[in-house]
């Protein structure tokens, strides 16, 4: 039996409060699958995020619904819902889209050239449907993943640079306004107080993680 292309990205976002359930949010996407035992997504495409802030708090973006492009400018936008009043702010951001080179796309679409005829036949499906998303792709999402600390938002990039690291831009979630465009060797785990932590696991189940905890410049924060 071939496997069959099947859409699985619904996010819900659902606050808990008491005996009812409020939806905060739903997103689709279309580059979240499932083919047969694999599911996954793409290389240029970052996953829904959500990340408490202070005050109750919420901040939440799917990368690939929350981007526009208007008037020669590229926008992506954070969601702030607070858990007490079901408020909602947004944040608007300006930035520059980090094109897919064609040798990954190359790369990507003939990914699975020298495999087994057999095992092609049966995953035709699903090769050409992933030939399709890359021969049609241009543009990274604008960020693969935030985090925050209290009323910080890091919001990380697909842009690496070899020396420095990932690009991440921190945003002030009360004023909306763009602080600082920073450099992480690596995305941290977690953002707590002005400390970065990384867990670094040793594949044991026996065994806790040991924690790496970084001191953030306090420019970082725009102070």
């Amino acid at each position: 039996m071939n496997p069959k292309i099947i859409n699985i990205n619904h996010n819900l976002l659902l606050y808990e409060k008491g005996d009812s359930v409020y939806n905060v949010v739903t997103y689709h996407s279309k580059y979240s699958f499932r083919a047969g035992v694999m599911d996954g997504t793409f290389l240029f495409k970052g996953r829904f995020q959500w990340n408490v802030l202070t005050n109750r708090r919420i901040v939440y973006a799917d990368p690939g619904n929350d981007q526009s492009f208007e008037n020669n400018e590229w926008t992506y936008t954070l969601h702030i819902f607070s858990l007490d009043t079901y408020e909602r702010r947004v944040i608007h951001q300006k930035y520059e889209p980090l094109e897919l080179t064609e040798k990954q796309k190359s790369d990507e679409i003939s990914m699975f050239d020298n495999y087994p005829e057999e095992l092609i036949s049966r995953m035709r499906e699903f090769i050409e449907f992933r030939k399709s998303v890359f021969e049609n792709a241009k543009y990274y999402d604008p960020f693969r993943e935030i985090l925050t600390d209290r009323n910080f938002i890091f919001v990380f990039t697909f842009r690496r640079d070899e020396e420095k690291g990932v690009l991440t831009y921190v945003i002030d979630a009360d004023s909306g306004k763009h602080l600082s465009s920073v450099y992480f060797d690596t995305i941290p785990d977690y953002i707590r107080n002005g400390y970065a932590y990384i867990l670094l696991h040793s594949g044991s189940r026996d065994e806790f993680p040991l924690i790496e905890k970084y001191k953030l410049d306090p420019a970082v924060y725009g102070k």
